[in-house]
């Protein structure tokens, strides 16, 4: 998880990432997770979620 933006274009940009997952053998392994970004812009008050 990081919090970052405050720059010239964005006011705010918050992101995290959850994962789980199994190692099958030294050469095969299987991770699933998901991410959430959140990023504010200063110009038109932009939402980006994805």
């Amino acid at each position: 998880m990081d919090i970052g933006g405050l720059g010239l274009v964005s006011k705010l940009a918050f992101q995290s990432y959850i994962a789980a997952g199994y190692s099958f053998n030294e050469t095969f392994s299987l991770r699933l997770g998901y991410r959430y970004f959140d990023d504010h812009y200063i110009n038109g008050n932009f939402l980006l979620t994805g």
